[in-house]
Formats: structure tokens, sequence, C-alpha cells
């Protein structure tokens, strides 16, 4: 019997479970490192790259406009009027008076002074020199955005949970817009005190809004916070109140959205949402000169008759620029930058980016990324899939499959998602998808590659080299226990081998069946054929499993005509044993059978059962009763078709069995037999004939030339012997072609 390996770890529940605990061991150790900075910016870049396909779903909101004062409206404005950035309030009061003026549907200030209170005292004393000689100016710019009644300022959250400047904040907060709902997020940044800007850029204005942007650890702003924690009240950003201002109506908050007019946009565990960009290039939204805007409101009133051609297309212009719009009023001028790194563009302008914000807010278009345990979910989907994948199946290519066919879902899930507003991780996935498929794949070298060389070593000696790749590709095939299948059977032995072993030497059987047996097992495994055992001069083998076969009845009746042929090799050498005789006889049946091991895990045979096998072995031994060398049953005869040369002997009742079957010797293959060899089927199939009608003459005549075509003929010699008989048995008149067998 064959000692195998711990048969029971191929097995089909252990596969998956190896499967299932490398999944998850590769999803344990890629959430703890999602967290780290090197998992970030490669996750960020993928998102970067989802967000660039998407641009420009949808046009830009036309209810916004950007007044951004930058290095030439500086110049300008020095030109003009010999001020300086930052403009001293006397002119910046005339922005809220034009914009009301010329209709604009409200104002967002971005611009953000802290005064810390950090300066040495001779700074601090000019500060408030500078204070007191502006106080009035202040006041009439304070006048002028309460008179519009339609602009919002920026604030900026603390890095404490303390305020700053408490007379500040406290007029500051104030203004801070209302918001509806029982709950509101913690927001990315926690509780948080505020810095409140320089007195004249809050004073006056309907609501206040935190400007901080939500930085990822690469420095680029993916995503925004529309609300956070001051102290104990939940605050709104910038761009939220500046949906507000746009919508005109309530926004309402809870700990997973905010909506405004309808439009919700969801917000991911930390209170944030990814920005969505509507064009690729700078200056996505339209612009207006803020320097002209201060100018043109000095024309407001003025009768349109008494206006100059170019002081009327100044008016027309910004008219046109800013009614029913939000106009954003920024900065980005030297010692004042105000750029930031977004997806789409390096070097966005804050306000640009403040307006896209405010615009994905009033839309509700903001792509919501998943939770980190909803990641970690995907991720074990994947990476136990692609896992099971290599260690399920059998065959290698399974596990670069599965690795492919994993990333292509993964990939092809984040595009959709992405397109349905939902952003799932993709770099950690394919990481996990990646490792899962290797630690498979070393699983399958380490378990299975044991298992080949074992098969290898075991098995080359009695399977054909074909079959041997079918069970490393099918362990299972090997396992405990059997199935039925439809086989062709093959068992010979040596005629006379009795005789022969007590004639010779116990070393000289032993060299003459190994030369024997060698020659015998190669012509069986060369047509697949699987040598289930061998006893002393006998041989068992089957045809049909574990390979597949439909030809499994033509390719025994092969291997036997070829084992018959294999003896000519063997004869030259017989004299060394001083023999002058050496033949076989074979039998052949095909039928069903259980085939598959029987034994325990550890030791086993692989062989096969049933009526077949035992009929295939009383064919064998019903060879000395015909004389034939090669016996076969009809089912083999029938599945063999034409392409075998055979003649019919009779209707053969085996010992232990009532009903009787058609037997066939077995010639050659019909391509290859000769004309003596056809000759000789033909008149023998006469002789048969003439024999079931009583036609003794024409018997023997037919028989005569069967024995001239084939000289000494087996079952030509015992078909004369029937006739015989019959012929001088005054109770026969007809052969009835059953022959019965009373000893194996």
């Amino acid at each position: 019997m064959t000692q195998v390996p711990r048969l029971e770890s191929t097995s089909t529940a252990r596969r998956a479970l190896s499967g299932v605990l490398l999944g998850l061991g590769v999803t344990l150790l890629l959430s703890l490192l999602r967290g780290s900075s090197g998992f970030e910016r490669v996750e960020g870049s993928f998102l970067d790259a989802r967000t660039r396909m998407f641009v420009g779903q949808r046009a830009p909101d036309p209810r916004i406009v950007l007044a951004v004062v930058d290095e030439i409206e500086v110049r300008e404005m020095q030109e003009r009027t010999g001020s300086g950035w930052p403009w001293t309030e006397d002119y910046l009061q005339l922005l809220p008076q034009a914009l009301e003026g010329f209709g604009a549907r409200g104002l967002l200030i971005d611009v953000v002074y802290l005064d810390r209170g950090q300066d040495d005292e001779e700074v601090a004393t000019a500060r408030r020199e500078v204070a007191a000689a502006q106080r009035a100016q202040v006041a009439g710019y304070a006048d002028a955005l309460r008179s519009f009644g339609r602009a919002g300022a920026a604030v900026l959250l603390a890095r404490t949970p303390t305020w700053t400047h408490p007379p500040r904040v406290a007029a500051a907060t104030e203004r801070f817009l209302p918001l509806e709902g029982a709950a509101s997020p913690e927001g990315p940044f926690g509780p948080r005190g505020i810095d409140a800007s320089v007195r004249a850029f809050t004073e006056g204005v309907r609501y206040v809004g935190f400007a901080n942007t939500v930085s990822d650890v690469d420095g680029i702003v993916r995503r925004a916070a529309p609300v956070a924690r001051a102290g104990d009240r939940a605050v709104a950003s910038l761009p939220l109140v500046g949906a507000a201002l746009v919508s005109g109506k309530p926004v309402r908050v809870t700990a997973d959205s905010v909506e405004v007019d309808g439009a919700r946009q969801g917000l991911d565990e930390n209170g944030t949402f990814l920005l969505a960009f509507p064009a690729e290039a700078r200056r996505i939204y339209p612009t207006v000169s803020p320097v002209e805007v201060l100018f043109a409101s000095q024309l407001i009133g003025v009768p349109e008759a008494e206006l100059s051609a170019e002081d009327a297309g100044l008016v027309s212009r910004v008219r046109t620029a800013v009614k029913d719009r939000l106009v954003v009023f920024g900065q980005n001028v030297h010692g004042h930058e105000d750029v930031l790194a977004t997806p789409i563009e390096d070097n966005m302008l804050g306000p640009e980016l403040l307006a896209t914000t405010v615009d994905v807010l009033l839309h509700g278009d903001g792509r919501l990324p998943w939770s980190r345990l909803a990641n970690a979910l995907f991720l074990a989907f994947l990476a136990t899939g692609t896992a099971l994948l290599g260690t399920l199946p059998r065959g290698r290519l399974w596990n670069l499959a599965g690795v492919v066919l994993a990333a292509a879902v993964c990939v092809g899930l984040g595009v959709l998602l992405f397109a349905a507003g939902h952003a799932i991780d993709l770099f950690t996935p394919l990481v996990g998808i990646a490792l899962a498929g290797i630690a498979a794949g070393t699983l399958r070298l380490l378990t299975e590659g044991a298992r080949n060389r074992w098969l290898e070593g075991t098995f080359s000696r009695y399977l054909a080299p074909d079959v041997i790749e079918a069970l490393k590709r099918d362990p299972d095939r090997i396992q405990l226990g059997g199935r039925r299948r439809e086989i062709t059977i093959f068992f010979s032995d040596v005629a006379g081998f009795t005789s022969i072993s007590e004639r010779l030497e116990p070393e000289k059987v032993v060299r003459l069946l190994n030369r024997y047996l060698t020659g015998q097992s190669a012509e069986v495994m060369a047509q697949g054929g699987v040598i289930d055992k061998f006893e002393g001069d006998a041989i068992m083998a089957f045809f049909g499993d574990p390979l597949d076969m439909e030809d499994h009845a033509l390719r025994a009746c092969t291997s036997a005509v070829a084992c018959v042929k294999a003896l000519d090799a063997l004869r030259p050498t017989l004299s060394e044993f001083g023999l002058e005789r050496f033949d076989i006889r074979i039998g052949l049946n095909t039928g069903s059978a259980v085939v598959g091991n029987l034994g325990s895990d550890r030791r086993f045979d692989y062989t096969c059962m049933g009526d077949a096998v035992n009929l295939a072995s009383r064919l064998e031994g019903a060879n000395k009763h015909f004389g034939s060398r090669i016996l076969i049953g009809p089912a083999t005869r029938e599945q063999a078709g034409d392409a075998i040369l055979v003649k019919p002997l009779g209707d053969l009742v085996v010992v232990g069995k009532k009903n009787a079957i058609s037997v066939y010797e077995l010639i050659a293959l019909a391509d290859e037999a000769t004309e003596a060899e056809h000759a000789h089927v033909a008149a023998f199939a006469d002789a048969v004939q003439a024999l079931e009608v009583g036609a003794w003459a024409e018997a023997r005549d037919a028989l005569g030339r069967a024995q001239d075509a084939r000289p000494g003929d087996g079952p030509t010699a015992w078909l004369k012997g029937v006739a015989t008989i019959c012929e001088l048995e005054p109770d026969i008149h007809v052969w009835d072609r059953r022959v019965v067998l009373h000893s194996k």
C-alpha cells in the first residue's frame, strides 16, 4: 500500500479556511498601516486621479463671482489713489455700497488679519494710534456692511479650545450663522476656540464663518468641513455662510449631513466631504475687478445721461458682473498670498476654492468618503476573495486570475462609486489584493510543491505523466472514498507462470518479472492507464480515471495489443533463463465501477471495485478455455467499434454468473491488421455462422481457411473441437454459441 502525507490537508474545507485566514490577516495588517503618512499620501493621489477624471460634470454655478485683489489691482489702486494694500476702510466701505446699489445677492469676505497681541510695546503703541485714527473710518465701513445686510466674513478656529480676544470673539460669535437641527458633527478640528480677525472685517457683517481649510498629510486640500465645534456650540464655515446667502433659506445640520435649500450633502465620520470641481482651468468662476467696483460705487445714482461713455461702460460691467450674484472678495498679493494645493491645481486661489466649496454645498454633489470600517470590510472582501481563488481551485493560473479579477473589481467599483458620489480606498485594497495573491501563491508552492514531489515519486512508476499532471491539478482525486465511473479494466498474467517459477531460482524469477513488468507497464501507461497493482506475474490496470477519457475502451485495446507485441522484445532474452515459451493472457471489460482509495488516510490503494472489474478478471482466466490471448467483453467491443479487429467466440457464462455475455478475441487494431489477419477473422466468422445453422461441412471448410490464415491459432483449434462434438452428437443439430465455464 502507498503512504501519503496527510491527505486531509488538501480538502476543500482546509483550503477555504486557509484562504479566509490569509485574507483576514492581510486585512488586519493593512488596516494597521492605513493611517500611516505613506499610505495616506498614495491613497490621496488615487483620489486625485478620480477627481480629475470627473472634473466638469456640470457647469459652475452662475450665481457666484470672484473679486480678488492681486498685484495688478494693488498697482491700479495705488496709481489712482496712492493707497496701498490693505486698503483703508474708507475705500473698503465703497464695496458693500456698490454691491447694494448694483443688486448683488451677497458678499463673502475671505480676508483675515489676526492681531494676537504679541507685538513689542513700540509696535503695539503704533497700532493703537492707527486704530484711534481710523475709528471713524471703521465705523463707516461697518455701517456700510450693516446697510447691505447680506455680507459674511471670515474668522479662524484657534489651535486651542480657549478663545483669544474675548471681547472680539463675543462680538463675532453673535453673528454665527444659525443652524437648524438637533445634532451636528464634531468636525475634523475637534473643539476649538476662535481667533477673531481685525474688528473692521467682522463688525457689521450679517454672519461670520470659519475659514479654516482641511488639508491632508501631503498638504493638498481635497475635502471641506462645513460645520465645526467652537466652544460648546456648532459653528458654520464661511462656504456654508455663502451657500446660505445665495439660497436665502435656513441651513439644516445633522450628524452626517448639511442641507441647503433642499440640496443635501453627506458628511463622513469626520464631518467632511470631498470637493468636486466644475472645471479644470484656473478662474473657474467669472471675475470682477475690485477696483472697478469701488469706483463704480461713486457713480451710483448719477443719471445715465450725465455719465461719460467710459463711466457708463464701467457701471454696466460692474452691474452685469454682480447683479443677483454672491461676490467672493479675497486677496492674493505679495506678503498676503492665498493659494492652496488641490487635486486639480497646485496653486489654486483661496477665494476660488472658497467659491468651489459654496458651489458644492448649493448642489450637494460633493463625494462622501467611506468610513474606515466600510473600507476595511471592502478590503477584507477583496483580499479574502483573492486568497480563496488562490487556494480553492486547482491550477496555478487561478491565483493570477484571482488577482486580476479582484483588481478589476476594485478599480471598477472605485470609479463607478466615485461617479455615484462615494469615495472608497483604492490603493490599500490593491495592495491587499497583491499581498493576498502572493500569500496564496506561496502557500500553494509550499503545500502543493511537496505534494507534487510526493505524487511524482510515488506514482511515476504506475501512472503516465499526463495522469500525474492531472493529479497535481486536482489532488482531491486521491482522497479517501470513491466515485462511480465508467472505465475499462485490464487484467493480464503470464501463461504457465507457476511452472516457470518452479523451474527457476527465485533470483531469476525476480529478474525475469522485472523485465517483463517494466515493458508491460510502459505500454499501459503510454495509453493513460493506471496500474492498480502487481500481483506476482499479474497486472491489474484501468483506463478512464482519474483522467476523463471518452475513448478509454480503445485505449485499453491499444494497450493490450502493444503488450502482446512487447513480448517480442523479451523473447531474445529467454535463453538466459532457460525458457523456450513465454506468453500472456489479457482480459478487458468496460463497465461501471467505483474508483477511489481504499485504506486509511495514511496508507491506501488507488483501485476500482465492482462487477465490471470481476468480469474483466474472469475474461482473463477464460483465455485458457478458448486458447486466446486477448479476450474482451461486449461493452468494450461496442465502444471501440471499427477501430479494432475482433472475432466472436460465443456467449460465455462465467463462474458465479447465470447470464451469458458475448465475448470476442482482440486480434489487432484495425488500421494495423494484416491481410492474413483480416482473412482469418472472416473465415472464423463464417465457421461460427455455419455452426449456428448446423452446416458442419461448411464449418470445417471455414475453419480450415482460418487455420491457414493464422497457423497455431488457439480459438480456431477450440472451435474445431466444438464442431466435431456437434457433428458426432446426434442430438445436436445447431450450435447455440453458449459456453459455460465451471472454473476460473
